[in-house]
């Protein structure tokens, strides 16, 4: 991957080498009005993780969820830890493929992407591979509400979707197969499948779907 860490990003000459300094100077720039696209080229990206998304008004956007793919190698963290400050915005995610390995896949905390708080958070042709859970939503404090909407695939995880508390989680058109569990909902979470428009959810997994504690 070419670039220079030490770039300001603004344009392919000048890009960043690696994705945590994309997402990091994202972090301190995007705002409503001047909402900021962290552009991923297809390739492979080894990242230290947790990339920390803390600012709503940013996109994280590959070139496909079968060219553009990330390989956490940090055990035990989220590869994306991902949060809002109010429910009426939140980080988007398209075109990127996490891919993990079986060593990942077993280890407790090892998340794909990690949602915590208020938000609206849209993840759009993403696809998580080999990871203990692929999507957690619902983590962190809740005071108003927590939306996401996913298309894409889950595969191989150990559980492929967890939710839980005040979070309505939207499935578009969705695969998950393979994974041990394929929704984890719990402590009155919501999965809608079906709805708003959305369809095509398939789950082949050890345990389709798992409601606890509503």
């Amino acid at each position: 991957n070419h670039g220079d860490d030490d770039n300001n990003g603004q344009s392919e000459k000048f890009a960043f080498k690696t994705v945590e300094a994309a997402v990091a100077h994202a972090n301190t720039i995007a705002t409503e009005f001047n909402p900021i696209k962290v552009l991923i080229a297809p390739g492979s990206y080894e990242v230290i993780n947790p990339i920390h998304v803390t600012n709503p008004f940013i996109e994280i956007a590959g070139g496909g969820s079968t060219t553009t793919v990330i390989f956490p190698t940090v055990l035990g963290e989220p590869v994306f830890d991902v949060m809002s400050v109010s429910y009426e915005y939140g980080a988007r995610f398209s075109g990127i493929r996490i891919l993990g390995n079986e060593e990942f896949a077993g280890g407790e905390g090892s998340i794909g992407i990690c949602i915590n708080g208020d938000g609206t958070f849209l993840l759009h042709e993403v696809g998580i591979v080999l990871c203990n859970v692929g999507i957690a939503a619902g983590y962190g404090e809740i005071t108003v509400a927590e939306f996401a909407n996913f298309t894409g695939y889950v595969a191989m995880c150990q559980t492929g979707i967890r939710t839980r508390g005040s979070v309505q989680f939207v499935l578009g058109s969705s695969q998950l197969y393979s994974n041990n569990v394929g929704i984890d909902a719990t402590e009155n979470s919501v999965i809608s499948m079906g709805t708003f428009g959305c369809d095509g959810v398939q789950t082949v997994s050890g345990i389709g779907v798992r409601s606890r504690d509503f």
